[in-house]
């Protein structure tokens, strides 16, 4: 971060984060060879020509300008690419990530289940003419059974051939 003082005003200016690279022999024959492969998708061949021309120690060292006409990608691809290398290495920026599924856990079990159904097979609260889903999502809510949608509530209703009425 620098300061700058112009006509008694101070300017900040934060320094660009540097995105350079050296690569291995091993690194740029691996790039070569996505370059070249049948293999690689288009997107793989592109990033892997990012990284290569981008490089300080490369022959073919080219400027941003350069990389986009001649990879095909946006400066701000060309830069996320070069942030990402430095970050992850090869593999991880040339190939695509595995999405792993996040696991969740349901908030409504068979026991759930069960105390929603039953709750509304008995009497309606006092005041209530009838169960709507609304009044049976806050009434599960309100006894602690689980707080959820009244879509949810519907959801559970159905499973079970519940009607209200």
């Amino acid at each position: 971060m620098f300061l700058l003082i112009i006509n008694r005003i101070f300017v900040t200016i934060m320094a660009k984060p540097s995105y350079e690279y050296l690569l291995t022999e091993p690194q740029i024959s691996i790039l070569k060879h996505i370059i070249s492969d049948d293999v690689s998708s288009e997107r793989e061949k592109m990033r892997a020509k990012i990284i290569l021309y981008c490089a300080i120690n490369t022959p073919q060292k080219m400027t941003t300008g350069e990389v986009e006409e001649f990879a095909g990608a946006s400066s701000v691809t060309i830069n996320s690419v070069r942030k990402q290398f430095r970050q992850e290495g090869i593999e991880r920026t040339v190939y695509r990530k595995e999405n792993t599924p996040v696991k969740r856990i349901p908030k409504i079990n068979r026991d759930i289940e069960n105390k929603i159904v039953s709750m509304v097979m008995g009497p309606v609260p006092n005041g209530q003419n009838r169960w709507t889903l609304r009044l049976v999502a806050e009434e599960a809510a309100k006894r602690g059974i689980v707080s959820v949608s009244h879509a949810a509530i519907k959801r559970v209703l159905e499973k079970y051939n519940v009607t209200l009425s």
